[in-house]
């Protein structure tokens, strides 16, 4: 959670410098590629516990922040536990 805290801040900074220099909000396209995820009953705990706060933290302390999340290359068994 703190790496990726830590990298929201580092996003949160460069936006904010953005919009300093153009004086128009600026928001971040966040894109997720799951290329190689594979099965495993393990994803269940991870979607439901990591992914899931780390969801919810960037909900309720960056939402001006993130425009978009987008996942590419999900496979198909990821709409069942997502």
């Amino acid at each position: 959670m703190k790496a990726r805290v830590y990298d929201l801040e580092v996003m949160l900074k460069s936006v904010m410098e953005k919009e300093a220099k153009t004086g128009q909000q600026t928001s971040i396209l966040y894109i997720m590629d799951l290329d190689g995820l594979t099965f495993d009953t393990k994803l269940f705990t991870l979607v439901r516990g990591a992914l899931a706060s780390i969801s919810n933290f960037m909900s309720e302390h960056y939402v001006e922040l993130i425009h978009s999340f987008v996942l590419v290359n999900a496979p198909t068994f990821i709409s069942a536990i997502w």
